[in-house]
């Protein structure tokens, strides 16, 4: 499995806005289109998009 690819926002910074629900906001993975919220997640040590193996 690979890493997610994050959207970013203009600025080219990770867009942890993607996921807005609640308390809870984080960014998606461009790839496999999964959300994280990053309060709840530790999202730079997620390594786990299937998304590349499927496309």
């Amino acid at each position: 499995m690979s890493k997610h690819v994050w959207v970013v926002d203009a600025d080219g910074r990770r867009d942890d806005w993607q996921l807005e629900v609640g308390y809870h906001n984080g960014p998606r993975c461009k790839v496999c289109d999964e959300s994280y919220c990053e309060h709840c997640t530790d999202v730079d040590a997620l390594d786990n998009c299937a998304g590349a193996e499927e496309a």
